[in-house]
């Protein structure tokens, strides 16, 4: 959407992972949440809906608009 190149990604090897905790605070934090990287999250807005009656913004709204702020 922002007309960027895509970045390449890959994963670190859980073992080099592990590693890089034994000496590295960040790395340590990332060992613990890597399980959120395993699928898809998946997010459900029912109880902030009936609860506060808000609604969420689509995301390539959300993003358009982040955009076109960073752009200003």
């Amino acid at each position: 959407m922002a007309g960027a190149p895509r970045p390449k990604l890959s994963r670190m090897p859980a073992p080099v992972l592990w590693l890089g905790g034994v000496f590295d605070r960040t790395a340590r934090e990332m060992r613990e949440m890597a399980y959120q990287f395993d699928r898809p999250f998946v997010l459900d807005s029912t109880d902030a809906v009936q609860t506060f009656g808000i609604t969420p913004t689509p995301l390539d709204d959300a993003l358009t608009e982040t955009i076109e702020g960073l752009r200003r």
